[in-house]
């Protein structure tokens, strides 16, 4: 696969170049995201939104360690500054940008970042005023996000018809609770949800989470709403009781109601609230159990990348029945599949990374 990320900086350092160091987002994490598109642009086949979720791992960045946001001084950048923060989260912030703004409305205002700074030099105003358009005004969307310190959980609660959503700050048992002066716990957050109707069918739609809270009306028998449908917004989501047990139900009968993405964020979500006391470490048992039925690299990939990071920092011993089940799950996946190397290239990186886990297939000395 080609790497186009040092072409990438020909247009994003080098053709329009930063003013400030405070501003090293613009060269590290537009370059970035934008290899990740032209690489999908080279092949559609090559399912490079699904790559770029298991490379950008920033939020597992700040489960242990506060950085600053990634709007802030510096007079003299060092190592320091060049951190999963400036590359991963700000690349993060631009597929946002890129789902909420839709396609067309994307292309159309980095062709005109470049058109108008080619030869100079940026701030990051300059990106948002391209990136703005009639309807959406970029720069009081991404104030927040760029001042703020962390991400945000949208948390979901469903009476009937009406569903309460509310957010709040998301803290580690390991990070600190120092954030700075000009960190707020609230964000202008574009709440991209899915409705999952009586059929079986989901529908998108978006609505702005200004304030700390807000209420979706939806239908009486819809059967569940699913928060940051198709896994674009930079923030995590819980659910109450009735719609997590709604979520492993449908996970069970037919996992792929789900697209892929989502059973991804749902894995990545339901780990990180267990590890930090957010959530009964039981629903994370219950919502991987279906990892027995999933032959797809990404919601695997995403599981036991969280599941090291927990070994890692946690030692709350609620959490060994988890990752014991999770091993067992595992364990009996790889044995369906078999040990030797058959299939195409998504099952051969999937035996490959069980083989890994597990350790119960011999190594191939050949």
């Amino acid at each position: 696969m080609v790497d186009l990320s040092r072409f990438e900086l020909q247009w994003f350092g080098n053709l329009v170049t930063l003013r400030l160091w405070n501003d090293l987002w613009l060269n590290e994490g537009l370059s970035t995201y934008m290899s990740y598109l032209g690489m999908q642009m080279m092949n559609d086949t090559w399912n490079m939104e699904n790559e770029f979720m298991a490379r950008m791992t920033s939020m597992n960045c700040e489960y242990v360690k506060t950085y600053p946001p990634l709007a802030h001084p510096v007079l003299v950048p060092d190592e320091t500054e060049f951190n999963c923060m400036v590359y991963a989260k700000g690349a993060a912030f631009v597929y946002m940008l890129r789902n909420v703004l839709g396609d067309d409305n994307f292309n159309s205002g980095i062709k005109k970042y470049l058109e108008r700074n080619k030869y100079g030099t940026v701030v990051t105003d300059d990106l948002w005023q391209a990136l703005s358009n009639d309807n959406i005004d970029v720069k009081f969307l991404m104030d927040t996000w760029m001042r703020n310190i962390r991400y945000p959980v949208v948390t979901i609660s469903r009476q009937g018809s009406q569903v309460n959503i509310s957010q709040s700050r998301y803290i580690s048992n390991n990070s600190s609770r120092n954030l700075g002066s000009h960190s707020t716990d609230r964000w202008i957050i574009p709440f991209i949800y899915g409705i999952l109707d009586p059929k079986g069918n989901f529908t998108s739609n978006m609505t702005l989470l200004q304030e700390k809270s807000d209420t979706i009306e939806i239908r009486f028998n819809d059967r569940l709403l699913k928060g940051n449908y198709g896994n674009s917004g930079y923030y995590r989501v819980n659910y109450d009781k009735e719609t997590w047990k709604a979520i492993v139900e449908e996970l069970t009968i037919d996992h792929q109601v789900f697209p892929i993405r989502d059973r991804a964020q749902l894995i990545d979500d339901v780990i990180s609230f267990a590890r930090s006391g957010l959530l009964n470490v039981t629903v994370a048992v219950e919502i991987t159990k279906y990892l027995e039925n999933e032959s797809d690299y990404l919601p695997w990939f995403i599981a036991i990348s969280s599941l090291k990071l927990s070994d890692h920092h946690e030692n709350d011993e609620n959490f060994a029945e988890f990752r014991i089940q999770f091993f067992n799950v595992s364990k009996k996946k790889l044995e369906e599949m078999g040990c030797d190397e058959r299939g195409n290239f998504s099952t051969l990186r999937l035996r490959k990374m069980l083989k890994e886990f597990t350790k119960i297939c011999p190594v191939d000395i050949s």
